[in-house]
């Protein structure tokens, strides 16, 4: 008996082994720049913090152009002008330089090279502090680790760092990030 092919059966036989192995490419070349797009987010948002505690550390660059550089002040209504914002974190940048901070963490001048930069996320639970989050804001947040122990945090949004230092209110309450 010979196989009678209908115009039903070949248009089944042409989706098998055509239209589906297509689609299923296409749907994997259109997600492939998203995901890219995350990878090289978080890779510029390491090189961005590594290169901002450069300035810091190892540059005789004003703290002043160190802000304009790195920090992205906050755009929503603030009570200080554009120019005194700059000189208050310019002064906060000023404070990391000289080994003192606000937070309990970068007390000391790190060294740079054993310095890595790691997403909020990847934290062990014995690294994380109490920070007054949503899962959306946590991808926001880095730490810069030395030999296991955290230096700083940042919060990193739209190519500029946001906000570099914290504070805790109350002994033991949550802690908030310094925007400026």
């Amino acid at each position: 008996m010979r196989a009678v092919f209908t115009p039903f059966k070949t248009e089944k036989l042409l989706m098998k082994t055509l239209i589906f192995p297509l689609l299923f490419v296409l749907a994997a070349l259109l997600s492939a720049p998203f995901t890219a797009y995350s990878q090289v987010d978080k890779s510029t948002a390491r090189a961005s913090i590594t290169a901002f505690l450069k300035a810091v550390y190892q540059s005789d660059v004003a703290p002043a152009d160190i802000a304009k550089q790195y920090v992205a002040l906050s755009t929503s209504a603030n009570e200080f002008s554009l120019e005194k914002r700059y000189e208050i974190v310019s002064y906060h940048i000023q404070l990391l330089r000289e080994g003192n901070s606000l937070s309990a963490y970068g007390t000391s001048r790190p060294t740079l090279d054993r310095v890595r930069v790691v997403p909020y996320r990847k934290l062990s639970k014995a690294q994380v502090v109490g920070f007054d989050l949503d899962a959306k804001q946590s991808q926001h947040i880095y730490a810069a680790i030395e030999n296991g122990t955290i230096i700083r945090y940042f919060v990193y949004e739209n190519d500029k760092i946001s906000s570099f230092d914290y504070m805790t209110k109350g002994k033991d309450g949550p802690h908030y990030f310094i925007g400026y």
